[in-house]
């Protein structure tokens, strides 16, 4: 994103029945998905971060459906999945967003599972995922700082001498 969501909004928009019509058209070209899942996500994530929650809602949605649904996860799809699952849970917890305090531990919980499977296909950033605004609400949980831990840890911390 752009820094500036209202512009990038604008943009996503535009990319949308682009994307929507290619991945419609194409459903065998998994590349196509990944495309409109990405916009999807952008759109939704710009969204939330105008403080339009309601409207938020339906992209971050739709592209948590699109992204299950894709056979190929690769650590791209799988880190938009884990923050648009993290992003539903911040919109969760703010009642302007309509959505019940339930679904915002849910979608918590999947994001962290989400995340723990891109980092196990190799997302290796501490420092993005330290910053990276789609992860705020899970930066305070227990099994998040552990997984930054873990990125710290080298591989094989106890290298033997040969």
């Amino acid at each position: 994103m752009t820094g500036k969501p209202s512009e990038a909004e604008a943009e996503f928009r535009l990319a949308l029945p682009i994307s929507q019509k290619l991945a419609n058209e194409n459903p065998a070209v998994i590349a196509f998905s990944k495309d409109l899942a990405s916009v999807l996500w952008g759109l939704g994530r710009s969204q939330h971060r105008t403080g339009r929650f309601a409207k938020a809602i339906e992209p971050l949605r739709r592209a948590i459906a699109l992204g299950e649904a894709i056979h190929d996860l690769d650590v791209y799809v799988l880190y938009g999945l884990a923050s648009s699952h993290a992003s539903m849970a911040s919109l969760a917890a703010d009642p302007r967003a309509g959505l019940s305090t339930g679904v915002a531990k849910d979608e918590s919980d999947r994001a962290m599972a989400t995340l723990r499977w891109a980092v196990t296909a190799g997302v290796r950033n501490r420092a993005e995922l330290n910053s990276d605004p789609t992860l705020e609400s899970l930066r305070q949980r227990g099994d998040f700082r552990l997984l930054l831990m873990d990125l710290a840890t080298p591989a094989d911390p106890f290298p033997q001498d040969k």
